[in-house]
């Protein structure tokens, strides 16, 4: 195993590129040895700083070329998707939640979080759980057409990640994490420059530190890590326990 690496995620579930580098973290997550660290972030707020906009809603030729572009993908990186009924979706009130969860989970159950928040509007093929199974089932984002912004979308976490009463909670204190994550924005973009998500920034174990934009930047992050950290395509083998 090659020396460890600390990869910083920073997303929003709203992206669907931001979708597929989430997958193709894990995937890597044993073969490179990565330390990874979730940072749910607000994108809209990114844009309203750095007075960028979703590629969506661009021009209605980027968007349809963006809905062409992540089928293909989507084939390429074996993770089914399929665009939801909000697209691209008020993602304010999951994202809230998650920031305030970020404090209040564990890391492995802040992951499922993330997992079953990502993953609605999509089916999964049997294909990728045979490759790549998963602990959770009930997942939302890119599954069950629910809408982003709807109460039923933020309500959705399963018990096992947290319970009714907990959720009630959550769903109250979440609102104060707002001023937070604004600051949190402000940092991403003053200290990596950050322009869109998925934002990745990578440490390597010398402590040299460089940032990534985008699903399909992972050949040039392995070759900036050397030679111990290999790419091998968007579905690795699974490595050996």
């Amino acid at each position: 195993m090659p020396p460890p690496i600390r990869i910083s995620f920073f997303y929003d579930i709203g992206s669907p590129y931001t979708y597929f580098a989430f997958q193709i973290i894990q995937r890597y997550e044993r073969i490179w040895n990565i330390d990874l660290e979730l940072h749910p972030t607000l994108l809209g707020a990114v844009f309203k700083t750095t007075g960028g906009v979703s590629p969506a809603q661009a021009s209605p030729y980027k968007a349809g070329f963006m809905l062409k572009d992540l089928e293909r993908v989507s084939q390429e990186y074996q993770v089914p998707f399929s665009v939801g009924p909000e697209f691209p979706g008020n993602t304010l009130q999951p994202m809230r939640m998650l920031r305030y969860l970020k404090d209040e989970l564990s890391p492995t159950k802040f992951r499922e979080a993330t997992a079953h928040y990502f993953v609605s509007y999509r089916q999964e093929s049997l294909i990728f759980l045979m490759t790549y199974p998963i602990s959770w089932k009930q997942q939302e984002n890119f599954v069950k057409n629910t809408p982003l912004s709807s109460p039923e979308f933020v309500t959705s976490l399963p018990p096992s990640i947290l319970s009714q009463d907990e959720m009630k909670v959550a769903l109250s204190k979440s609102k104060s994490v707002t001023e937070k994550m604004k600051a949190e924005v402000e940092a991403l973009v003053n200290e990596h420059q950050a322009f869109g998500f998925p934002w990745i920034v990578v440490k390597r174990d010398d402590g040299q530190v460089e940032s990534w934009f985008g699903s399909d930047r992972f050949s040039n992050i392995a070759w900036w890590l050397g030679p111990e950290y290999p790419w091998l395509g968007p579905v690795p083998p699974k490595p050996n326990l």
